[in-house]
């Protein structure tokens, strides 16, 4: 008979990682020996409103909350590992007893490096950011290994905390591969372009870029859709604004589905999974170069990852896809092929628990 481990899972759905929980929820292969025990942190009640005063406390006392409820499951559960999301590591109680692995997208030290893109600073006075700073500096060192999302971020843990380049694995999240079908794609030179954007928070993922690109612009052959939870205001008929759509919306999967091109110029950004589905989708991606996104493309095969300030290599890039229908398929069937090997959430979850269960 084989036997059976547990493994506690805490994962907070802060900065995007709502689709990262969901996945491992949905994926999480049946057919192993470790036996998950999810711990729902983002449900612990707030003691204070999101109005109160003093945003510092409130953010103190509901982490120290979240400590609390991870702790004693743990305690209660007493588990053979544990999963912690980086953003709850130094809340958790240490015990030798158990090895304790992290995931991440980007350290702190990188978060704080993008100001006001996430609202994310070091705190005013030097003392207490260095203890901050050491405290995450223990809780990394401490754990048995570490996922990092991209090389990018693993560079910082290496560099800024110290930590074993060995205990790092990178391992990109990814898309559920199967939920983005890449469709069959004729293309005709007459055709319009289907381009896409995709980002909750409309101008931290370069969305006044792109629609700056629409009003310039001499190319006529495009139409955009623009997945947002932000109001967007546009008189051009060519441009429609979805509002409301959630990561697992079928008129989610249907937007990707009749796209022909994914463009995202995120000023501050991680990892974002909605390159990983448009690579899922087979479209050609267009993207900056920030954080960890340029591990996403491969230059020139599946897209471009661009400076966000190189204005006319993002017009050149933009209008040989839309005017290319040739290139776009050749990068689509690319992409593709990118995604199933590199970026299945699926395959790289499995991976990520055989690392865990050579621990236990």
């Amino acid at each position: 008979m084989q036997h059976c481990s547990r493994l506690s899972i805490a994962l907070d759905t802060s900065l995007g990682w709502t689709t990262v929980r969901q996945n491992w929820k949905d994926l999480y292969p049946c057919d192993i020996s470790l036996i998950p025990d999810w711990i729902d942190i983002d449900r612990v009640k707030p003691v204070f409103g999101r109005d109160f005063r003093y945003r510092e406390i409130r953010r103190v006392l509901e982490r120290v909350q979240m400590s609390l409820t991870v702790n004693k499951q743990l305690r209660d559960v007493r588990p053979d590992a544990a999963l912690i999301g980086n953003m709850a590591l130094n809340l958790v109680r240490m015990s030798s007893r158990i090895p304790i692995f992290t995931m991440l997208d980007a350290t702190q030290k990188q978060l704080q490096a993008f100001g006001s893109g996430y609202g994310i600073y070091p705190s005013k006075s030097s003392n207490l950011e260095g203890l901050k700073h050491n405290l995450r500096r223990r809780a990394y060192k401490r754990c048995a290994g570490i996922f990092s999302f991209s090389d990018w971020a693993k560079r910082s843990l290496v560099a800024d905390y110290g930590v074993d380049s060995g205990k790092v694995h990178v391992i990109p999240h990814g898309a559920v591969i199967d939920r983005w079908q890449q469709r069959a794609r004729r293309e005709t030179n007459s055709k319009i372009c289907n381009i896409l954007f995709v980002g909750g928070a409309f101008l931290r993922k370069g969305g006044r870029t792109l629609l700056d690109w629409t009003a310039r612009t001499k190319d006529h052959n495009w139409h955009l859709d623009v997945v947002t939870q932000d109001r967007v205001s546009t008189t051009d008929s060519r441009i429609v604004i979805h509002n409301g759509i959630a990561p697992q919306d079928r008129r989610l999967t249907d937007l990707f589905a009749t796209a022909d091109l994914f463009v995202l110029p995120s000023l501050v950004d991680c990892s974002p999974s909605a390159i990983a589905e448009a690579l899922a989708s087979g479209l050609p991606v267009v993207t900056s170069d920030v954080g960890g996104i340029p591990e996403f493309v491969i230059q020139g095969v599946t897209g471009f990852a661009i400076p966000i300030d190189q204005t006319q290599r993002w017009d050149d890039s933009l209008s040989m896809l839309i005017n290319d229908p040739v290139a776009r398929l050749r990068m689509s069937e690319a992409a593709r092929e990118d995604a199933e090997a590199r970026f299945d959430a699926k395959k790289n979850i499995r991976t990520t628990l055989d690392v865990i269960a050579s621990f236990i």
